[in-house]
């Protein structure tokens, strides 16, 4: 069963959710707790609330939010959804830190795939896990946002929150 909590923000409160104590999705926060709720829905079918799941996480993301310092490497990710090859990609990519970032190709060579930056680009639109995955620490190679699964509005706040100019 897939359980979710919100995460509270200025912008508004957004989704954890969980399958057998790990992390399977995260939603950016809305305004709109309906909207929300409708997006949890589309996107990960049944579910159910409970305030007792992800509180530790959920804090984490709050002050975050907020612009403190933190670190997602201790939160256990369910990538049942990924293959192999996105599965190494985005192993690679949590180890790179706050406030530094890497090219589609840069993160390519670091799995050993030196002309896998599409692949990279596929599996930063496929990523659930926004945050605690951090696909927005991937550049275009000219240092340029490029695409991701989330909002660009999100990319350049979550890099700007990090300190990246």
């Amino acid at each position: 069963m897939t359980v979710y909590n919100i995460y509270k923000t200025k912008w508004g409160g957004g989704a954890v959710l969980f399958r057998d104590q790990k992390l399977v999705g995260l939603l950016f926060p809305e305004k709109n707790r309906s909207y929300l709720e409708a997006q949890i829905y589309e996107r990960f079918g049944e579910v159910t609330f409970s305030k007792d799941v992800g509180n530790e996480l959920c804090n984490k993301l709050s002050n975050y939010f907020k612009g403190q310092k933190a670190d997602f490497l201790d939160i256990k990710i369910d990538l049942d959804w990924a293959t192999d090859l996105e599965k190494q990609i985005y192993q690679n990519l949590r180890k790179v830190p706050a406030g530094i970032t890497v090219s589609y190709r840069e993160l390519a060579i670091m799995c050993g795939k030196p002309n896998g930056a599409r692949a990279v680009g596929n599996a930063m639109a496929k990523n659930r896990i926004p945050v605690v995955i951090p696909c927005h620490r991937v550049l275009k190679s000219d240092g340029s946002l490029g695409g991701w699964s989330g909002k660009t509005r999100w990319k350049e706040m979550l890099l700007k929150i990090e300190g990246v100019k």
